[in-house]
């Protein structure tokens, strides 16, 4: 696929100069792309515009834990995908403080989008990047990958309630946090318990008929477009009606 073909893909799905857009991602799965990561970042960049925002998970659970628990802000590696990795080392690239579900971020609000994450007790606050996608209406972007990796629904969990049911470990553990400038700071946080994302797919059905995610596809690329406060307005209810909704 060349980045013109992506960035029409894009457009077709409803992606415009000054959104929000948090990009989930396998470079594997959408098949060759001229230019590699690299475009696929220039592509989404040029569309949204500096008023905009590009960001991506730059999670490390997987990496650090109670045997390696400091988390550095620039040089712990994201364990979630190529494109992750390209965009969080980017000059111009903003990335939020937090043991295992930081996040990266390109444009003129960047700093804002991600500030604060070290604060929060749990991965996906209210208060947490992935809240501000709430706030800031974001969108969604599942670039060769389903809903399985859509971590803002986890933000959602928490805003139903149900982080303190059966979402998260009620155990805080210690981690060390440290800043591109040598900053070090301690952390407490609750790790999710349960891997409820593995039942995400259940929706996917409902989603699409309530008009809350749209797919799109270019050859073998497969692009899914969530709108999160859409998936709000839907999801909460129903985690509400059905706790169990993700077990």
């Amino acid at each position: 696929m060349r980045p013109e073909q992506l960035a029409s893909l894009l457009q077709q799905a409803g992606i415009r100069a000054g959104d929000v857009v948090f990009v989930h991602s396998s470079l594997k799965a959408i098949g060759p792309v001229d230019g590699g990561a690299d475009a696929i970042i220039d592509t989404f960049l040029e569309m949204l515009t500096p008023k905009g925002i590009l960001a991506v998970p730059t999670h490390t659970w997987a990496t650090v834990n109670d045997k390696q628990p400091v988390f550095h802000q620039r040089y712990s590696p994201s364990t979630v995908g190529v494109l992750t990795n390209v965009l969080r080392g980017r000059q111009n690239a903003v990335r939020s403080l937090h043991p295992t579900h930081s996040v990266a971020a390109i444009g003129r609000r960047a700093e804002e989008f991600c500030a604060g994450h070290e604060r929060d007790e749990t991965p996906c606050s209210p208060i947490s990047p992935y809240g501000k996608l709430i706030d800031w209406h974001g969108k969604i972007v599942l670039l060769g990958v389903d809903l399985t990796r859509c971590t803002v629904f986890h933000c959602l969990e928490e805003v139903a309630g149900l982080g303190d049911i059966w979402t998260l470990d009620p155990v805080r553990r210690r981690r060390y946090l440290i800043r591109n400038d040598g900053t070090v700071l301690e952390s407490w946080i609750r790790e999710h318990l349960h891997h409820t994302s593995d039942n995400y797919g259940r929706v996917e059905r409902e989603l699409l008929e309530a008009g809350v995610m749209t797919i799109h596809q270019h050859d073998t690329a497969i692009l899914r477009v969530v709108d999160v406060v859409k998936s709000r307005d839907y999801l909460v209810p129903r985690f509400r009606d059905n706790p169990r909704l993700f077990l």
